[in-house]
């Protein structure tokens, strides 16, 4: 099976091991040519990629930190408002992060019933959304605390927790969690 894969690839291995081809600490024999080679090279590297994901650790959230850690980049020099959101299981380990809604420069509508769809997809027990201010102002808005209350009351109906909400902008952030702003239960906002 392995030598018609490779044969797919436009790799004729003829009368090689393919799996020993494919393994990266042996060389490769001078008859083939380097065209084949640079082929072979690819699939290993591919072979390689994939064995290393199968022993990655999946993220664990521990605080606001991590959060930022992780999502920052998908941030980094955007000029309108986007919201990120990611899904954990009961260790608060990472299923999937995934870009669920974009807005306009300064505000951005989120759709609880699709939050809360993709949550009982994945099986999460635990949400955590971020979104940037591309003003720098990490700052809630009014709007930020009314929609985190009301996705927070959503999810925990189906006994679904809002872990975090994190505003992210420039190099800063603020996270509802920490600030306990809400609490992420409906309370009164203390204004900075």
């Amino acid at each position: 099976m392995m030598t018609s894969c490779l044969n797919t690839l436009g790799i004729c291995v003829e009368n090689l091991d393919p799996m020993q081809l494919l393994d990266s600490t042996t060389i490769l024999p001078q008859e083939i040519s380097s065209r084949v080679r640079k082929k072979i090279n690819a699939v290993r590297n591919i072979v390689m990629l994939y064995e290393k994901s199968k022993h990655v650790k999946p993220t664990t959230i521990k605080g606001p930190k991590d959060i930022y850690n992780l999502l920052k980049k998908d941030f980094d020099s955007l000029n309108h408002e986007e919201l990120r959101v990611v899904f954990l299981n009961t260790g608060n380990s990472v299923i999937s992060t995934q870009k669920m809604f974009s807005g306009g420069l300064d505000s951005i509508v989120i759709d609880n019933r699709m939050i809360v769809k993709e949550a009982l997809l994945k099986s999460a027990t635990g949400v955590i959304i971020a979104h940037n201010h591309p003003s720098g102002n990490c700052m809630p808005s009014s709007s930020d605390i009314q929609q985190t209350q009301a996705l927070a009351k959503a999810l925990n109906f189906l006994q679904i927790s809002l872990v975090d909400h994190l505003i992210i902008a420039d190099d800063s952030y603020f996270s509802f969690a920490d600030e306990k702003t809400t609490r992420l239960t409906p309370k009164k906002h203390q204004g900075r």
